[in-house]
C-alpha cells in the first residue's frame, strides 16, 4: 500500500481535501502547525493500493486544487509517495483533565489519577494528539452527559466516544464511512468493556430517534456537507458538539443563522469546539 502526502499552503486545506478526498479514497490525515506539520503548511495524507496508477493520481489532484483556486496554487502543491507504514501512536499521552491516550495492544497503564483509553490510532485517525479532538474532549468534561443517547458522527478511532461513556453517558452510536474507522473503533470499545453501550455502524440506522446529544468532530469541507443531515439527528432538546474547524473557518458553517446558539466553547491552538443548542435556549451565541 502507498501513502500519498500532499504539503500545501494552509490556506488551501479546504480545497487539497477535497481534492483527495475525491480519489474515492475511505479516509483522509491531516496534519497542520498543531500536529507536527511546518507552521503555515497543512498535509494531507492518503493511502492507496500498491498497483495505484500514481502519476493519474497527482495529476487528478493538482487538476482539481487548478479549478478550485488556479493553476499557480496548485503548482505550488508537493506531492510525495511512500510505502504506508501506518500512523504511529506515541506513548502515554495525556488529553483533558481526566484521561490518557494509550496503544490498544499496549502495557497496562502506570497507576495515576487519569483513566485510559486504548485506541487503535495505526488503523483510523483520531489518537488525541490533534487540537479540535483536545478542545472537543475538554468540553465534554465540563458537560452533564448522565444517561443520555448520543451520536458520535465521524468516529475515527472512537476516541469521542470513549470519553462520552466514561463522563457517564448510557450509550454511543458511532458511525463512519471508513471501514479502517469502525474496526478500530469497535476494537476499542471492546477493549475498554463497553461494546454493549457502544453501536458502531457505516451510517445512522434507518428509523431510529433523534439523539440527546450530536458530536462532530470532522474537517471543515466535510461538515459543510453533512451539516444539515448532523443538525437533524439532534432531539429538539438535545445539544451538538461540532469541532475540526479552524476558529477562522466557523462564520463559514452559519450554524447561527440556522437557528443555533452558542453555549460553551473550547480552543487548543488555532481550532475550536463549540457546543450549541437551538436558539430557544439560553446561549451566548458568541464564539470565543
Amino acid at each position: 500500500m502507498w501513502c500519498l502526502r500532499v504539503d500545501a499552503e494552509d490556506g488551501l486545506a479546504d480545497d487539497v481535501f477535497a481534492a483527495v478526498w475525491a480519489l474515492g479514497v475511505g479516509g483522509v490525515q491531516v496534519e497542520d502547525g498543531d500536529t507536527g506539520a511546518p507552521p503555515g503548511r497543512v498535509i494531507h495524507a492518503v493511502w492507496l493500493p500498491a498497483g495505484a496508477a500514481r502519476a493519474a493520481i497527482e495529476a487528478a489532484v493538482r487538476a482539481e486544487v487548478a479549478a478550485r483556486r488556479g493553476a499557480a496554487a496548485a503548482a505550488g502543491l508537493t506531492l510525495a509517495w511512500s510505502v504506508a507504514a501506518g500512523v504511529k501512536l506515541p506513548g502515554a499521552g495525556p488529553i483533558g483533565r481526566s484521561f490518557r491516550v494509550l496503544p490498544l495492544d499496549g502495557p497496562p497503564p502506570r497507576p495515576g489519577r487519569r483513566r485510559p483509553l486504548r485506541v487503535d490510532a495505526a488503523a483510523a485517525w483520531g489518537d488525541g494528539r490533534h487540537g479540535s479532538t483536545r478542545a472537543a474532549v475538554a468540553l465534554l468534561e465540563d458537560h452533564a452527559l448522565e444517561g443520555q443517547g448520543l451520536l458520535d458522527f465521524g468516529c475515527g478511532a472512537g476516541l469521542l466516544s470513549l470519553v462520552a461513556l466514561e463522563r457517564g453517558a448510557a450509550s454511543v452510536c458511532a458511525i463512519d464511512t471508513d471501514g479502517l474507522a469502525q474496526a478500530a473503533t469497535a476494537r476499542a470499545a471492546e477493549a475498554a468493556g463497553r461494546a454493549h453501550q457502544l453501536q458502531v455502524a457505516a451510517a445512522l440506522p434507518e428509523g431510529c430517534s433523534p439523539f440527546d446529544g450530536v458530536m462532530a468532530n470532522l474537517p471543515h469541507a466535510v461538515l459543510v456537507e453533512w451539516l444539515p443531515r448532523i443538525c437533524a439527528a439532534v432531539a429538539p432538546s438535545g445539544w451538538l458538539l461540532v469541532a475540526g474547524c479552524p476558529r477562522s473557518l466557523w462564520p463559514r458553517l452559519g450554524l447561527g443563522d440556522a437557528g443555533w446558539s452558542v453555549q460553551a466553547t473550547r480552543r487548543s491552538g488555532a481550532w475550536g469546539a463549540w457546543l450549541l443548542r437551538r436558539s430557544e435556549g439560553e446561549g451566548t451565541g458568541r464564539v470565543g
